[in-house]
């Protein structure tokens, strides 16, 4: 451009003042991913005697939508009669800074104290064993399975999430997923919400 013009012309100054239009994140769905998941499922539920400190990644990943740092943290004093509750311990905070509980059933949570072995952590071992080892085994898994991305094993905790929202709702899916805000469980999930045919009642 400066071999063709002697001097830059000002509509090319302004040019550059115009921030460009940011690229939207693909919403996560369901569908595009259920082949892959069943294969996962299946091969992830068969760690739960060979490596089950993978299966417990795995599991917390899956039913709770636990991101790693979580599971690292994870306790036994977490687990409760209807749910996991993520909290504040002295060593770990959660991303949103405040607490929440992520209902399992009974019988999730009948499983769950199955591995108890009276450790502190519900992934036991130290902390490279809860953070990296265990939930590698699941990452590898899922990337053998076709699922790419930076993240393997956080594919686990979007199909969490996509399944919530599409079966209780965005608001449901934002509280278990810990989401700052529902701008960003509804970023990904929005398209993922049937509509359903209802009349609404005006109050008058």
């Amino acid at each position: 451009m400066l071999q063709t013009y002697d001097t830059v012309p000002d509509c090319i100054a302004e040019f550059k003042k115009v921030k460009p239009i940011p690229v939207r994140m693909p919403q996560y769905t369901v569908a595009d991913k259920k082949e892959s998941m069943v294969r996962i499922v299946g091969r992830c539920e068969k760690l739960k005697t060979i490596q089950p400190a993978a299966y417990l990644a795995y599991f917390l990943s899956l039913h709770a939508g636990l991101r790693r740092g979580e599971l690292a943290a994870a306790r036994w004093s977490w687990v409760e009669s209807n749910g996991i509750r993520v909290q504040q311990t002295e060593d770990f905070t959660p991303k949103s800074g405040k607490s929440r509980l992520v209902p399992l059933s009974e019988a999730q949570v009948a499983h769950l104290r199955e591995f108890d072995r009276g450790d502190t952590h519900i992934i036991p071992g130290a902390y490279t064993n809860r953070y990296r080892l265990a939930p590698d085994v699941v990452a590898k898994i899922i990337r053998e399975e076709g699922i790419t991305g930076s993240k393997s094993l956080h594919e686990l905790r979007k199909y969490f999430g996509a399944n919530v929202a599409t079966q209780i709702g965005l608001f449901a899916a934002q509280k278990y997923l810990g989401h700052h805000s529902p701008e960003i469980t509804s970023r990904y999930y929005a398209d993922l919400i049937e509509a359903k045919p209802v009349e609404i009642r005006i109050l008058a």
